[in-house]
């Protein structure tokens, strides 16, 4: 298991044997970026992560567009972020992909609901330091 930052190339193969991790730089690399992790609630999901993913993949028009569009251009994006230890840009990135995430939960059939108000209230929260 690798440190710091990490790209997981999805590969081609049916066997997955393709589908590999590369680090793209140690936790050296940055060493002033903190992640906080905040726990809105402890208790047990609705839908699982794993039953969601696959609802998604069968439900969801959203995840196709993200899987096109989005993921390959924000990919390149927060690779060089993180190289020019770029924060702005890297929690742009960061939080949009969340946000899209989440429209993605919500496009799925039956929609998986997994932010809570404490979640919107700390996402909130971060809006507004990441502002100063």
């Amino acid at each position: 298991v690798y440190g710091g930052f990490v790209r997981w190339l999805m590969g081609n193969r049916e066997d997955g044997s393709d589908s590999i991790a590369v680090q793209l730089q140690p936790a050296s690399h940055w060493p002033g970026l903190r992640v906080i992790i905040c726990v809105a609630s402890d208790s047990r999901k609705t839908t699982s992560s794993s039953l969601g993913m696959r609802n998604s993949v069968k439900t969801s028009e959203l995840i196709k567009y993200r899987a096109e569009f989005s993921v390959p251009t924000r990919t390149e994006k927060i690779m060089t972020a993180i190289e020019e230890k770029d924060f702005q840009t890297f929690a742009d990135i960061t939080i949009r992909d969340s946000n899209q995430f989440h429209a993605i939960c919500q496009d799925t059939f039956p929609p998986c609901v997994y932010m809570n108000q404490t979640s919107h209230s700390v996402s909130s929260l971060v809006h507004q330091i990441n502002e100063f």
